[in-house]
C-alpha cells in the first residue's frame, strides 16, 4: 500500500501485510517519490509502478514511479507525454 494521506496530510509511506506474523510493515528507501493522493497503482512481476495524482495542494502530478519488489528500490522512469494530451 502505498500514499494515500495519514491524520490528514499527504504520505509517501510504502506499506507491505506479511502474510506469515499477520503484521503491517513498513518499507523504506533512500529515493522515494514525492508524497501523493488520488494516485494510480498497479503490480507486475516483481514491481509496483505509481503514476500521478496530487501532493494534496491542488496540482497534478505526472511522474512515474517503479519499486522493485526484490531489491526494495524506488527509480523514477522517464515517460513522454502521449500525441492526444
Amino acid at each position: 500500500m502505498f500514499g494515500g494521506y495519514i491524520n490528514g496530510n499527504p504520505t509517501n509511506q510504502l506499506w507491505r501485510f506479511n502474510l506469515q506474523n499477520h503484521k503491517w510493515e513498513e518499507i523504506q528507501g533512500k529515493i522515494v517519490p514525492p508524497a501523493r493522493v488520488g494516485h494510480s497503482a498497479v503490480v507486475s512481476n516483481d514491481h509496483m509502478y505509481v503514476f500521478g495524482g496530487t501532493p494534496g495542494d491542488g496540482s497534478k502530478l505526472n511522474d512515474l514511479w517503479q519499486f522493485n519488489f526484490e531489491s526494495s528500490q524506488w527509480n523514477v522512469l522517464k515517460c513522454h507525454n502521449p500525441p492526444f494530451v
